[in-house]
């Protein structure tokens, strides 16, 4: 029996001792090296405001267990910080200890390191751990310099900010990481959570509330007047009845704190789960904690969230709970489909892109929570503010403020680029926006919200109506009287050049349906490059879709564009009278690798059966002039559409060419006799098709560099590869020889005849389609030499017949 008792004397002995060492030299707040506290012993603050000790959220197993501070005057607890929210202790056997080094440590209860001050300035002197009234653990020297804190908790906050307690930040990168409050994961979980608050980096003037990396909120940029200055802080302070808010710059630090008036008021910030930062403050009657503050505000305006408008777009604070945007004057929606959706993440882009040096002014926004991503001009005058903008192509917006601000005596801010999270009505800032002059007097923003009242432009329009009044009383007003009876009379010029389309000879032809530009720049998404077709003399080409699902090809004339109102009309007349399934309807296809011969074969003839309603059975007989691989549109089932009449000519019944002076198409696609001399007739529409038929076939352009010496293009090349009897070395390496030679070699005949030098030589669409269409083809006469290849190529010369049809014998690799 005395060994069991021996065991356990030892075992209470060694008890005792561990308690001792808890409790030995530790007074009520502080730790001295050596102390120890565990979960059963807690140390307070002298006033006994604040504890700190261990304590275990959530009944979860295993259980976790974390060392912070929680208020102890206060009937909840609530936690205010927390040593090791990452890193729990998993059983109740762990304590915290001043080490000799002067660092505070946990340990588990194994003796694994969980939390450490891990300071080395601590090695240097220091003598005690204190718990102070404000809340702040701290280490310290216990002689001569108690104010001298070498580590303390404030610096390391988690969710909560108390009274005093700063979050900062630097205005050079490097110096030191930022103070920021991350809030909990969840309510009995205070691990690091997803919200983030903290000042911005890149201004000493906003708060930031982040999601991860990405901007939840952001605070208004300017503060209110009140701030006072000296050689080494800048201050500025915000008051209600019962807090003060700071903002402070020493050097180059940059920091944000409030205090609660009287000091006895128990108040602290809290960036909490949801990511709403409150400021609350202890009932002591109701025994709860009461919300004076939230940013966002509760019940929160959609606009206070972070850039909901997408860039350039502007969202009205003054909605209670619905978001409303509109894009900035002079601006359209990115994209038009999703914006009508209620989609506003692309925000909007400018309706005019062009030289700066063309003109441009100022909107003038009053009420706006300024952008983000500003850059600090300090201590400009207004009118320096404005200039310092004006001679950049990239600024897109000023902003001036004569109040002081910190660290200059006026603040004007420029923006380049996007102006980001716009939000009008709940500010009372004023921006000035950069927009080209040519679209002052454009109100392009209507087009998004048609039909809806905007009590702001209305506004706008009184004020532009009386400021044109007080104008024309001006001294100017016979100047402007001169300006506006021009546009006038070229108004009345456009309208009845208009209602000219909708006539023709005197007679009535197919009604002309006139859509509205913002019906345009919502079927093209403003014009997106994504929609983007090609280009031509005229100008770009792009694809739409309208609100009735109809999809469009739309034609914007370019501003260098030679072509005009000529061409339009040409283009509309041809359009609107010539109805055939291989004309113009929908939209282009770009995609020569992923078509297989079969696919390839029936573009060729699908054009060729366009060509010959326009050469043989429509009602106007008609030259098409511009024909050519980027004016076939393809549908979604890959059919060809024969599109741009631009440049169109109309024949009647008996005439066979014409003469011209003035010489349009597009090189490599021009037959010569039309390039030399001006003639065009069926047959200069004929050599086109031709190389449409050799570039289908082959995958390439005319124009390029190829292999056999002497060929000047595709023409050449193809033409050269018959003669030898390799054809086939013509067809795209993408359809990997998976096509029928005799299909391949009859194309290529066909085509090599269509581009010969003489347009007798050439055979008329009736006898294409014949050899196309039918298994049993007529006979073809095998080509000459196609025009443009080579040097000694004839230019010109005339036959009286057409080429009788004779088939060449023509054998495959």
């Amino acid at each position: 029996m005395a060994l069991p008792f021996l065991v356990l004397f030892f075992f209470l002995l060694l008890l005792s001792s561990s308690s001792h060492r808890q409790t030995v030299h530790a007074e009520a707040d502080t730790l001295r090296p050596g102390d120890s506290i565990s979960l059963n012993r807690t140390i307070l603050s002298s006033s006994g405001s604040f504890a700190l000790g261990f304590f275990r959220l959530g009944a979860s197993v295993p259980a976790r267990y974390y060392l912070g501070i929680r208020y102890h005057n206060v009937a909840d607890g609530a936690v205010v910080w927390v040593a090791n929210r990452d890193s729990p202790l998993r059983d109740a056997y762990g304590n915290l200890t001043l080490e000799i080094d002067g660092n505070l440590v946990t340990y588990s209860s194994s003796g694994s390191k969980i939390w450490s001050s891990d300071t080395s300035a601590a090695s240097r002197g220091t003598a005690e751990a204190v718990l102070l009234d404000s809340g702040n653990l701290v280490l310290r020297l216990a002689e001569g310099d108690e104010d001298r804190f070498i580590w303390q908790s404030f610096d390391h906050p988690t969710d909560t900010l108390l009274p005093e307690m700063r979050l900062t930040s630097y205005l050079r990168p490097g110096i030191a990481s930022p103070t920021r409050c991350v809030s909990w994961r969840a309510e009995d979980d205070p691990s690091s959570g997803s919200f983030t608050l903290g000042i911005d980096p890149r201004s000493s003037m906003q708060g930031f509330i982040w999601r991860g990396v990405e901007p939840y909120w952001r605070s208004n940029l300017r503060s209110s007047p009140g701030s006072e200055i000296n050689s080494t802080r800048i201050v500025t302070t915000k008051s209600t009845n019962a807090y003060v808010y700071s903002i402070a710059v020493e050097g180059d630090r940059v920091s944000w704190w409030f205090t609660a008036t009287p000091s006895s008021t128990v108040s602290r910030v809290v960036i909490q789960e949801s990511g709403f930062s409150q400021l609350l403050s202890w009932n002591a009657s109701s025994g709860s904690w009461v919300i004076e503050g939230s940013v966002p505000n509760l019940p929160s305006r959609p606009c206070e969230f972070y850039n909901q408008c997408g860039p350039n777009g502007v969202c009205d604070g003054s909605q209670p709970t619905t978001r409303s945007c509109q894009c900035l004057r002079g601006f359209v929606p990115r994209t038009f489909s999703q914006w009508n959706a209620g989609n506003y993440s692309g925000g909007c882009m400018r309706a005019t892109v062009g030289d700066c040096n063309s003109g441009a002014d100022y909107v003038h926004y009053n009420n706006m929570k300024l952008p983000d991503r500003m850059i600090l001009l300090r201590d400009a005058s207004e009118k320096e503010c404005r200039a310092n903008c004006s001679v950049s192509c990239n600024c897109t917006a000023y902003s001036f403020s004569g109040t002081i601000s910190i660290g200059s005596s006026t603040t004007c801010l420029v923006w380049f680029g996007d102006l980001v999270d716009l939000v009008q009505n709940l500010s009372r800032d004023e921006l000035f926006v950069r927009v080209a002059a040519s679209d002052l007097g454009k109100h392009l923003v209507l087009c998004q919200n048609e039909g809806s009242s905007n009590k702001s432009m209305l506004l706008l329009a009184i004020m532009l109506t009386v400021g044109f009044i007080l104008i024309l009383l001006s001294g100017t007003a016979f100047y402007f009287w001169r300006t506006i009876h021009r546009r006038s009379r070229k108004h009345k010029e456009n309208v009845t050049r208009l209602e000219e389309l909708r006539s023709y000879d005197g007679g009535s032809i197919i009604d002309v349906p006139l859509l509205d530009f913002c019906s345009i720049l919502k079927a093209t998404d403003g014009f997106a490059l994504t929609n983007k077709l090609g280009e031509g003399g005229f100008g770009s080409v792009y694809k739409g879709t309208l609100q009735d699902g109809q999809d469009i090809a739309v034609k914007r004339l370019s501003e260098t564009s030679k072509q005009g109102f000529v061409e339009f009309r040409n283009e509309v007349e041809l359009i609107a009278r010539l109805q055939h399934t291989n004309l113009v309807r929908l939209l282009d296809s770009n995609q020569s690798s992923k078509l297989d011969w079969d696919m390839r074969f029936q573009i060729i003839k699908g054009i060729a059966q366009g060509l010959l309603y326009l050469h043989r059975y429509s009602r106007l007989r008609v030259i098409h002039r511009d024909l050519k691989t980027d004016n076939i549109l393809l549908d979604y089932d890959m059919n060809p559409k024969i599109s741009d009449f631009g440049l169109a000519r109309i024949f009647d019944g008996k005439q066979k060419e014409e003469n011209t002076t003035r010489i349009v198409g597009t090189y490599g696609y021009i037959a010569p006799e039309y390039g030399l001399y001006g003639r065009f007739s069926e047959k200069s529409d004929i050599f086109s098709f031709g190389v449409i038929i050799l570039e289908i076939i082959s995958g390439r352009r005319n124009k390029g560099s190829y292999p056999l010496n002497g060929s000047l293009n595709l023409l050449g090349y193809a033409w050269q590869l018959w003669a030898e009897g390799r054809c086939c070395e013509l067809v795209d390496p993408a359809l990997e020889e998976s096509f029928p030679v005799s299909d391949v070699a009859k194309c290529i005949q066909v085509g090599l005849l269509c581009v010969q030098d003489v347009p007798n030589d050439r055979p008329t669409i009736d006898a294409i389609i014949a050899v196309l269409v039918n298994e049993n083809p007529p006979v073809l006469q095998p080509p000459g030499q196609p025009a443009f290849t080579s040097k000694d190529a004839s230019p010109w010369s005339a036959r009286s017949s057409p080429p009788e049809l004779t088939m060449s014998v023509v054998e495959g690799r």
